[in-house]
């Protein structure tokens, strides 16, 4: 992968206090309490709310157009990659990832069932991922570089 994909990947990524008012307070996960610091109950490290994925996989059905749940249009794509399962052995996984209109705009009509491709997104409900960055792979020697699943 090009210096130039993985910074454009690593500045589409979400980061604790981005385009947040100075007065708002920090984010937490749900149900977690602040942490008191060591010295006069000072709050610790924060924790953003948003989960990270970076998934290369293959696409394993024709991309289908839908609508977002806030109505606005998106390409679905479906992987297939390996990755560990409870026993710490690789398995077959899949995932549906959403790709925006601007986003899946840039590989005009390049999405297809057997590409190869990296996906760097926020997890969402029920294993879902919104596809932030996407990269094709023109062969698999270009991902190698990020590993396994």
């Amino acid at each position: 992968m090009s210096r130039r994909l993985k910074m454009r990947i690593v500045e589409a990524l979400p980061r604790p206090g981005r385009n947040r008012a100075a007065s708002s307070p920090p984010l937490r996960p749900p149900g977690h309490p602040p942490v008191d610091g060591a010295a006069g109950g000072q709050q610790g490290p924060q924790l953003a709310e948003v989960k990270l994925a970076m998934i290369k996989g293959e696409i394993t059905e024709e991309p289908t157009l839908d609508t977002s749940r806030d109505a606005k249009p998106i390409t679905l794509l479906t992987l297939r990659f390996e990755a560990k399962d409870a026993t710490d052995h690789w398995a077959p996984a899949s995932c549906t990832v959403e790709v925006s209109s601007r986003l899946a705009a840039k590989f005009d009509g390049e999405l297809h069932k057997g590409t190869t491709v990296l996906v760097a997104g926020q997890l969402a409900g029920g294993g879902d991922v919104l596809a932030m960055e996407l990269c094709l792979a023109s062969s698999a020697a270009n991902l190698d570089a990020v590993g396994a699943g």
